[in-house]
């Protein structure tokens, strides 16, 4: 179960850098604004509602990280089975929308965005969930 709870513990790092990004940069980040760029310069409008945007989802995502990291340091490291299909369910629901909106984005407009980041937490947590089903 240590490796299990390893490979989330990654996956919760992760998080919190993620969060620690959206929460402390400069709005729009310059793959943001490359895109917004391609329509005109960045408005003052534009930059503070992509601020916002950031600092509201740098919040879910260290709240989100927090949960994680209780069920983690909680009832998985009890020996619990539940937290674990609650881990992998709540991260599916966060890593689904960050993988896949992200990526039509880069295929439109030919500018890379972040998340291959996104995909290699939700594939820490797969493992870590494969982990503990072999009771590792």
């Amino acid at each position: 179960m240590l490796i299990s709870l390893g490979l989330y513990s990654i996956a919760v790092v992760g998080v919190f850098l993620v969060a620690r990004k959206y929460g402390l940069s400069a709005a729009p980040l310059e793959y943001h604004k490359s895109i917004i760029e391609r329509d005109g310069a960045v408005s003052e409008g534009t930059q503070r509602v992509i601020e916002a945007l950031y600092r509201v989802w740098a919040a879910s995502l260290a709240g989100f990280g927090l949960c994680l990291l209780g069920l983690i340091l909680g009832a998985a490291a009890g020996g619990a089975a539940w937290p674990h299909v609650v881990i992998l369910v709540a991260t599916f629901a966060m890593a689904i929308p960050s993988i896949v909106v992200p990526r039509r984005v880069e295929k439109d407009t030919s500018v890379k965005t972040p998340w291959r980041l996104a995909l290699a937490l939700l594939v820490a947590v797969v493992l870590g969930f494969v982990a503990w089903l072999f009771g590792y």
